[in-house]
């Protein structure tokens, strides 16, 4: 790709994997061609949590219906989306002392 820019270079891979994505999220892709896909895009990869919660939400749809189940499917997907925040708070600053009383 000489001659391009790092902007068109950048464009034109956020195109591809785009088109990548959504080639990956269709029903009738391969695993062949989704392991593919995931090999030269890492990022479309999906997490063994995103596996389980599709796997989970498709049993919910085959086996049941009704308003309680779409309110399940909506919950599970909001898990999802659900960024964990891991902050954790030190009990001690640096120059504290630490006294053990015996």
């Amino acid at each position: 790709m000489k001659g391009f820019s790092i902007e068109e270079k950048a464009r034109a891979y956020d195109e591809a994997i785009k088109k990548a994505g959504e080639r990956y999220n269709k029903e009738y892709t391969s695993t062949l061609e989704r392991s593919t896909l995931a090999y030269v895009f890492p990022e479309l990869k999906e997490s063994k949590d995103e596996k389980m919660t599709k796997h989970i939400i498709q049993i919910l749809k085959d086996n049941f219906s009704g308003e309680d189940t779409d309110k399940c499917i909506a919950w599970l997907e909001k898990q999802g989306e659900q960024k964990p925040t891991n902050k954790v708070e030190p009990k001690f600053k640096v120059d504290d002392w630490v006294v053990i009383k015996q």
